[in-house]
């Protein structure tokens, strides 16, 4: 089902990505991702546009497992 779209950043430490990709396909890809490099050192940003009950499910399951800072656009 479709839901109004927002758009999200999220920053995540290098060591926790191939978990967050993990997510990703376990919930068959629900959302486009952009990979960006932060000015931090070791992190990485990921935008995503959450635009469907998928996304919603996978990035509020990744926000319980994993850790990581989610910014609204």
């Amino acid at each position: 089902m479709k839901v109004p779209p927002v758009k999200y950043l999220v920053k995540i430490e290098d060591k926790f990505l191939g978990a967050f990709i993990q997510y990703w396909v376990e919930y068959d890809k629900p959302c486009n991702l952009l990979w960006r490099k932060p000015k931090t050192a070791g992190l990485t940003a990921i935008i995503l546009i959450v635009d469907n009950d998928d996304a919603v499910v996978f990035l509020s399951r990744a926000m319980e497992q994993l850790q990581f800072k989610l910014i609204k656009k």
